[in-house]
């Protein structure tokens, strides 16, 4: 019985992000979905040509906050199902998070890398005295809003060397071993 709820809900969530993105245009972004799971396709290209792939994990909602992450847009579409979120390569910089996404790459916690909105997990988890409503965030406003967050960051691409400190730091305390040059603006 949840399971068919849970899918009518997913289902209707996609029609309505569907509705949206055709009716607001927008021509930057696209998305598939596999069963709870929804890939959305962002190209930014301002200042710089980047193209994000953003995992939108349904498989809680709405009893939990989405989970959404970034993975490697190099990646085979076979592989974005398996492929980690969490590698802050492939995440927008916020250089201060208020003003400019409010993406975090490099917490001291159990989260490190995250969208911090009122939409996820780990929102949540650091802001223990909030609630969540999932009326409050369909995933049209979830998408709206990662769209919006997504222009107001950095691009990995557009790392400066003072950036390199925070992804190399991130990268240790994940266990990830980094290519030479990583977080330098070169790709």
């Amino acid at each position: 019985m949840f399971a068919d709820y849970h899918q009518s809900i997913v289902d209707a969530q996609c029609e309505a992000l569907t509705r949206r993105a055709t009716s607001d245009q927008w021509a930057n972004l696209s998305f598939e979905r596999e069963q709870d799971r929804i890939y959305v396709s962002l190209r930014v290209t301002h200042p710089q040509d980047y193209r994000y792939v953003i995992r939108i994990d349904m498989s809680r909602y709405p009893v939990d906050p989405y989970w959404v992450g970034f993975i490697n847009p190099d990646l085979p579409r076979a592989r974005w199902r398996t492929a980690s979120d969490g590698d802050p390569r492939f995440w927008p910089w916020s250089p201060m998070p208020g003003l400019h996404g409010s993406f975090i790459l490099t917490f001291q916690g159990l989260f490190r890398t995250f969208w911090c909105r009122e939409c996820t997990l780990p929102f949540f988890f650091y802001h223990g005295d909030r609630r969540w409503v999932p009326g409050a965030w369909p995933l049209e406003r979830v998408v709206a809003h990662l769209r919006d967050a997504v222009e107001l960051a950095e691009p990995p691409t557009r790392w400066r060397p003072i950036q390199q400190q925070a992804l190399i730091l991130a990268a240790g305390n994940a266990r990830i071993n980094l290519p030479q040059g990583a977080g330098l603006g070169t790709r």
